[in-house]
């Protein structure tokens, strides 16, 4: 028996290997030995050469690698590798979808068809935030973060396996179709939909999730991540939304796609003008200078400055910096200070 937390592969001979992940992927399932894993059938991602722990990025990579060996164009449409194409590109039209993959790992192949056919219905969305940045708003940033998600412990139910005793989460009710005879009415019944508590088993699982953020998103702003949500007895994955949450900035404050800052400036400056430098969100500097006599509270707009427009980066607000009057508070220093700086009496 080999334990489930070591990754590697088990040798079929005739080329065939069946890949395990093994680790933190390898917790949730069963041990095994290599002559059980060789004399069952292939699943999706052994179509693909791939354990069921990789990631999208592997799994497309895999589909790419086998199609330059298998596609009918390189093959001469030769039936046997025309066949094997065919099952490739079946198993990466399920598992190189998130939707499907998600439902393929919890409930199996048949469940893929029959929510295809719209004939299981789907579980409940699952709601959650992430903190983010203005800086990460602006220029875009991948974000991983980790949600709690409801899993149905797959073929735990009845087994007192060492992997289904972890399943103590209680699952949802399922709904059953049971006869009833309706009183007053002879021999007639009816069909009677009706909540039962379910024999399955399920757990409560971190689930981590990467959220990309498009330089332009706002604070409200939701991704969504099909079919890892929660997870209920005969039912395919709900969705995962996941709501940007936008922390307050030290220097900056967002007014639609313009990005609005202040800056405090003395009353010489005001009156003989001032310079200053600004320290964008993506690191650069924008330098402001003005000669001549600045009114209190004045705008300033920079062109281009701004957030970026989501869909389009090229385009971009504008930076507003409001001017704020700060008074000496000793008027005798000031003038003493105004006269050395200008040679006046």
């Amino acid at each position: 028996m080999i334990d489930p937390g070591s990754s590697g592969y088990c040798e079929c001979g005739g080329g065939r290997r069946v890949k395990k992940p093994g680790c933190a992927a390898g917790e949730w399932s069963e041990s095994f030995t290599c002559e059980s894993e060789c004399s069952a059938e292939a699943d999706l991602y052994e179509e693909l050469g791939v354990d069921n722990g990789a990631s999208d990025k592997d799994i497309k990579q895999a589909f790419r690698k086998l199609s330059l060996k298998y596609h009918p164009d390189k093959t001469r449409n030769d039936p046997v590798m025309t066949a094997r194409f065919a099952a490739i590109r079946e198993a990466y039209d399920i598992i190189g979808e998130p939707e499907t993959r998600g439902i393929y790992d919890a409930a199996g192949l048949r469940s893929v068809y029959d929510s295809t056919a719209n004939k299981v219905e789907k579980g409940p969305t699952l709601h959650a935030e992430v903190s983010v940045t203005l800086e990460q708003l602006y220029n875009g940033q991948e974000v991983i973060t980790s949600i709690p998600r409801t899993l149905v412990c797959r073929g735990c139910e009845d087994i007192q396996s060492d992997r289904c005793r972890k399943c103590n989460h209680r699952c949802a009710d399922e709904i059953e179709i049971r006869h009833v005879q309706v009183h007053g009415m002879g021999n007639m019944v009816m069909q009677q939909q009706v909540q039962v508590p379910s024999k399955q088993k399920c757990r409560r699982q971190q689930n981590s999730l990467t959220v990309s953020i498009e330089p332009g998103m706002s604070g409200g702003d939701s991704i969504q991540f099909k079919a890892m949500g929660d997870m209920e007895p005969k039912k395919i994955p709900g969705d995962a939304i996941i709501k940007l949450k936008e922390t307050k900035h030290d220097v900056f404050s967002r007014v639609g796609t313009n990005l609005q800052t202040d800056v405090e400036l003395s009353l010489s400056e005001a009156l003989l003008g001032f310079e200053r430098v600004i320290t964008h969100l993506d690191g650069r500097t924008i330098h402001l200078a003005y000669s001549g006599v600045t009114k209190p509270f004045a705008v300033m707009r920079v062109k281009g400055e701004g957030m970026p427009n989501r869909g389009d980066p090229t385009e971009k607000g504008d930076m507003l910096v409001k001017c704020r009057l700060v008074m000496p508070e000793d008027g005798n220093q000031w003038l003493g200070e105004m006269q050395a700086k200008h040679g006046g009496s």
